[in-house]
């Protein structure tokens, strides 16, 4: 499965700006990647997708995620 195909999945009510969005801006992909999300890059995109979606279950939006990593732009 791509990267987009399961962002698509995981978020479907999102945008396509939106998913494009969470694939680069608020994940490691594709290529920095943390041994504490997982031990393969594809189990660490699947659980940082995983934080982001908890976020927003959690009323935290995805500009607001976006600060928290970034700093507000």
């Amino acid at each position: 499965m791509k990267a987009k195909d399961l962002v698509k999945e995981m978020f479907p009510d999102q945008t396509d700006q939106e998913h494009e969005h969470i694939i680069w801006g608020l994940t490691g992909f594709p290529g920095f990647w943390s041994e504490e999300d997982g031990q393969t890059p594809e189990e660490c995109f699947k659980n940082q997708l995983k934080n982001i979606k908890e976020k927003l279950e959690q009323g935290i939006t995805l500009e607001k995620q976006t600060e928290e990593i970034y700093g507000k732009l």
